[in-house]
């Protein structure tokens, strides 16, 4: 089969605006100005059958579990974009634009559903206090800073896990972003002269796969965040990847974007684009931060006038063709010195370091050997990951001592002319930043694929110490209950395998990506685990030894795969690639496959009532078997396939004929539709309080008459019953995250929640006594729409306003009116005073409370 003959040799950065550097982006590019999801998707098969062809790359060393693939530079990182957007752009390729998040998140967020959110009690499973056992981590991190005036304070920023706090140099965690509007951090930037006022760059700038919005602000030490004037609001995946703030004047930022440099002179209120390009890193000279130095993809460039304006590219000593990405570093040992690491465009791996000790009027190569980007620990392969993680550290204290970060840490002591490696096993691989704490010379902390380390004494031989515990950033795809005991839960999460959880000890069970897993109900011993493309494995120990247990043949699964357990025989399995394969012994031997399709199938369901009831569907077609997966038809009739992405399946506990299908859309219509005849009819059961986001999944309750169900969306979880005319929200003390799969213990009576990005959590389950559903009465119209400075409210019914409330991108309540007058039924509301961007308007009066979403343009 394709994943087992495949060797994956590097990465690829995943946003679709730094694919630009990559060769199938310009692929797209040649085609069409701007590429949607499919351009790209269609330019990187192709890149792939060609590169394929060519075999121009040996194998690279790397893990055993990453050993199963053969493919090209990026093949695994693209995939995990791939498989993130493609369920979230439009059905013709199209990327959301952000501010649908951020106005649907305002809904949820405001007072129309706390009383409703009341019955829920999330409480996080784990992993909470320990990094798993078994060389496991906790979790991705982009970014590590520091508090200016404290180094003991320390900030981590997590692509879809939030913005983490340490105040004792990262022994412990704690995070309040979890009610965020986005909470994906790439990087931070601390006023020097008053460390309150915190900024950050928001989502994932080094893999895309999650949502930005912009910069947002705080005065209050990170308590609460606001919106400032760099604010992204078009359909495409723009990304900040460095956040800059003057020392001298912290009135002035700077953030090097995929589509510019950008500048503010009043604290982020408002920002103007200085130079357009794509841009990965930017630095002050220390002592002088009107020269700043930038990294494009493929050039430095410096600026004289603090980024008001820039000169020309930096070309002599450096290399001007063949690069892939840059990053940079200063020293305040020689202020006149700039590093720079080039990792190369053909293989991801290392390009050559630079230094100039003349402020980049010119370079000197250092190094062009050994391979410090790569997977070796002696350097001696070839390739690496230099589009998605490549970090570059000096040290303040001594100019000629630096770090390198990529699959692996490496140092020099003598300005980079040799090399030796600081960090292999010690910590994860895959590192996004390194940083010195502040003016030290020797005490250094990494952000890599597993959590925050650091190195007391860097410069020695002393190793590196993991300082994750509480860093709870775990991103999640698949889970499985115990059904025999309550305790364990196995997980599969990016980056970091599948991950055991039992009580307060979680444990690295399996390695790779972890996807799908299925815990045997009939014994806990006996666990199913899945690396990428439907790579099945089986444990009988509980997950200390596993055997490898796929269909042969040629068949091709994707990225996560899916497979179910029979009902009543825990020895049969349903396995969907792009057939349907069937077990009858616990993977031993396999069927031929039936039902073949064209796509892969992404999700399936068997009927819990009755095992040979399966239903598996591909994106945008679903299908039934009533047989035991001999013989299938085709059920997809009556669903809106044509205009949103098939996500979930779930059939009702006792009765194979009912079952509820999600689909991954931005329209509040298309949601969740219900079929009691088993497909062949089929009804739109999405009605009001969803919100206008992607739903993920979806499970109904054992033995509820009123017949209970959840859904998790890509901001929480939802909840509804026969007795409730609208859904109603079930988030409370869950963070805004998104929510992949959701799975109901029984005994435990507990609802539990996989988050792409906050680890696994649970709540109790709910009953409708205590539910308050909000009555939404109230018809008002806002105008102008966009406003430019006021807002006119004008009430359509008899209705007696309380209050009017407005929030900004971040939630925040920005502006409210008590008891307003009314003058013919019109409330006139002057927001001129607010910063531009998109608003919830909250009407209260005594039937409850309605929202509205209103620009602010002026």
């Amino acid at each position: 089969m394709k994943k087992q003959l495949l060797t994956l040799l590097s990465l690829f950065f995943i946003c679709s605006s730094f694919l630009q550097a990559q060769p199938w982006m310009r692929m797209a590019e040649a085609k069409k100005a701007n590429p949607d999801f499919f351009d790209i998707q269609a330019a990187f098969n192709e890149y792939e059958k060609s590169f394929q062809q060519e075999e121009r790359f040996a194998p690279m060393q790397r893990q055993p579990w990453e050993t199963e693939e053969k493919g090209i530079p990026g093949f695994l990182q693209y995939k995990r974009w791939e498989w993130f957007w493609e369920s979230r752009v439009t059905p013709a390729g199209e990327f959301p634009n952000p501010q649908i998040i951020l106005s649907e998140l305002q809904n949820a967020n405001s007072e129309s559903n706390r009383d409703a959110s009341a019955v829920a009690n999330w409480t996080l499973m784990g992993p909470i206090s320990s990094v798993p056992t078994g060389g496991g981590g906790m979790g991705r991190i982009n970014c590590v800073r520091f508090n200016p005036l404290n180094a003991n304070i320390v900030w981590a920023g997590a692509p879809s896990g939030g913005l983490w706090k340490s105040t004792n140099g990262g022994t412990n965690w704690t995070t309040n972003t979890d009610q965020l509007a986005v909470i994906g951090v790439t990087d931070v930037a601390i006023n020097p002269q008053d460390t309150s006022v915190m900024y950050i760059a928001t989502g994932d700038g080094d893999a895309g796969d999650t949502y930005s919005v912009g910069v947002l602000k705080s005065t209050n030490s990170g308590a609460t965040w606001n919106a400032t004037g760099l604010t992204w609001n078009v359909s495409s995946l723009r990304r900040i990847s460095r956040l800059l703030i003057d020392p001298a004047n912290p009135s002035n930022l700077l953030a090097a974007t995929s589509y510019g440099i950008y500048r503010s002179t009043d604290a982020g209120a408002l920002w103007a684009q200085m130079k357009t390009g794509n841009y990965m890193d930017m630095e002050f000279m220390p002592g002088n931060p009107g020269v700043v130095y930038a990294a494009s993809t493929d050039y430095i460039f410096k600026s004289t006038n603090g980024g008001a304006t820039w000169g020309a590219a930096s070309t002599t000593g450096v290399p001007t063709s063949n690069v892939q990405r840059i990053a940079l570093a200063v020293t305040a040992a020689n202020p006149n010195v700039l590093y720079a690491l080039y990792a190369n465009s053909a293989d991801q791996g290392f390009l050559g370091f630079y230094k100039s000790t003349n402020a980049a009027v010119s370079f000197t190569q250092m190094s062009t050997t050994p391979n410090i980007l790569g997977w070796s620990q002696t350097g001696n392969d070839v390739g690496g990951q230099g589009w998605y993680d490549l970090a570059l550290a000096a040290s303040p204290t001594n100019e000629n001592f630096v770090l390198v970060g990529g699959v692996r840490i490496w140092k020099s002591s003598n300005g980079g002319t040799s090399w030796t490696i600081s960090a292999y096993n010690s910590v994860h691989a895959d590192v996004h930043d390194l940083a010195f704490a502040n003016g030290s010379g020797s005490l250094a902390y990494t952000g890599s694929d597993g959590g925050v380390f650091n190195h007391p004494a860097v410069t020695g031989s002393a190793g590196w110490t993991n300082k994750s515990a509480t860093l709870q950033i775990m991103q999640n795809y698949k889970m499985s209950n115990a059904a025999t005991n309550s305790s364990i839960v196995v997980a599969g999460s990016q980056d970091n395998g599948t991950n055991k959880v039992n009580g307060t000890t979680v444990s690295k069970i399996l390695g790779g990506d972890g996807m799908e897993c299925i815990v045997d109900y009939t014994d806990v011993n006996i666990i199913y685990g899945e690396s990428q493309f439907g790579n099945i494995n089986k444990s009988t120990d509980g997950g200390s030894g596993w055997n490898q247990i796929s269909p042969t043949g040629n068949a091709d699964g994707a990225w996560v795969t899916p497979y179910v357990m029979h009902p009543s025989n825990h020895n049969i399995l349903y396995l969907g690639y792009n057939l349907i394969y069937k077990t009858t012994d616990g993977g031993n031997t396999w069927n031929g496959g039936t039902n073949s399709n064209s796509a892969t199938f992404r999700s399936m369901a068997v009927a819990p009532s009755n095992g040979n009831y399966v239903y598996a569907a591909t994106l945008s077609s679903i299908w039934r078997s009533s047989d035991g997966a001999n013989t299938w038809t085709n059920i997809t009739a009556g669903l809106p396939v044509s205009s949103a992405y098939i996500s979930y399946i779930t059939v009702k506990y006792n009765d194979p004929n009912t079952l509820w299908v999600t689909f991954s859309s931005y329209s509040s219509s298309i949601k969740v539709y219900k079929s009691t005849d088993a497909g062949a009819t089929w009804t739109n059961i999405s009605g009001t309080g969803l919100p206008a986001v992607p739903v993920n999944c979806i499970v109904n309750q054992l033995n509820d008459t009123n017949q209970a169900l959840y859904v998790g969306t890509d901001i929480g979880v939802y909840y509804k019953d026969n007795t409730l005319s609208a859904w109603v929200a079930y988030n409370t003390n869950l963070p805004r995250v998104i929510v992949s799969e959701l799975e109901i213990h029984n005994s435990a009576s507990k609802l539990r929640a996989a988050t792409y990005g906050r680890g696994i959590w649970q709540s109790d389950l709910t009953t409708p006594v205590g539910i308050v559903e909000q009555q939404k009465q109230a018809v008002f119209n806002v105008y102008p729409n966009p406003s430019h400075g006021f807002l006119n409210i004008e009430v359509t019914n008899d209705a007696d306003i309380s209050s009017v409330k407005l929030f900004d991108v971040a939630g925040k309540k920005v502006k409210e009116i008590e008891s307003p007058l009314l003058n013919s039924g019109v409330v006139r509301i002057n927001i001129s005073d607010l910063p531009n961007g998109v608003y919830s308007v909250n009407l209260k009066d005594k039937s409850g409370i309605k929202s509205a979403k209103v620009s602010l343009v002026r």
